[in-house]
């Protein structure tokens, strides 16, 4: 067992290195879940699969992707521009307006109050990602794929989980995982479990992105295909409050 155990922790090692991590995490998962007796291995491999698990919308991106943004922890940004805004005639109009209620009076107003709501900072701040992927420019409707990361936020999970069955309708699981679609083909359809809410206009490529989650896919990713692109960190762009990537030439080419 232990030396079985020490083979499936140089593998998901290598994995890492290769910046595979979805196959990594696959590894240690497998190695946590079949040699909780080995103890000395496993505490090493637990904060691994921790890190792993503070998940990466690029590597459920496909590597033609040719535009990628990504926020990097929504609540942490708010917070950063409310202290930006201290001191200022702005910091006065956001005073006056959590003084009223909630989300009482609808408007843009009412979503700020909303916003500023403490409980929803503490939930926005569990947020662990948020990317969204465009792999062809076109007049309508471009081929895009929207990944977020809830993280341990219950509640945005309830949210998004009552909005999706509210305003469309139950499609055909995909690996598993509960699907809603909109409509036709181009019209988009939405996969989602207790991790992550995957959409896309193409559902053909929402499948593709649910099976690079499953780890089933061979397939590169964006996050491990393309040099330039894996030049930035996960780290960095999770502590970016937004990250912009674009592949120049092609997207020149169709313009």
């Amino acid at each position: 067992k232990n030396l079985v155990a020490q083979a499936l922790y140089r593998q998901g090692s290598i994995y890492l290195k290769q910046k595979r991590e979805l196959d990594a995490k696959t590894v240690f998962t497998k190695l946590v879940d079949g040699y909780s007796d080995q103890t000395e291995i496993v505490e090493k491999v637990k904060p691994i699969l921790e890190e792993l698990g503070n998940s990466d919308p690029a590597m459920l991106m496909p590597p033609e992707t040719i535009a990628y943004i990504e926020i990097g922890s929504p609540g942490r940004q708010v917070e950063t521009i409310l202290n930006m805004l201290k001191g200022t005639p702005v910091e006065e109009a956001l005073a006056s307006l959590k003084q009223e209620s909630g989300w009482e009076g609808g408007g843009p107003a009412a979503m700020i109050r909303g916003l500023l709501n403490p409980s929803m900072m503490a939930e926005l701040k569990k947020i662990r990602g948020i990317g969204l992927g465009i792999t062809e420019l076109s007049e309508d409707n471009p081929p895009a794929l929207i990944v977020l990361f809830p993280g341990k936020s219950d509640a945005l999970k309830g949210l998004l989980q009552m909005a999706l069955t509210g305003l469309g309708q139950a499609g055909d699981p995909v690996e598993g995982m509960k699907v809603v679609t909109f409509g036709d083909e181009n019209d988009g359809s939405v996969a989602y479990d207790d991790t992550v809410v995957i959409a896309s206009t193409r559902r053909e490529m929402l499948k593709q992105a649910v099976v690079r989650y499953k780890g089933k896919a061979s397939q590169p990713s964006l996050a491990s295909a393309n040099r330039s692109f894996t030049s930035i960190s996960k780290q960095a762009r999770q502590q970016n409050a937004v990250t912009l990537w674009l592949n120049v030439d092609e997207t020149y080419g169709q313009f």
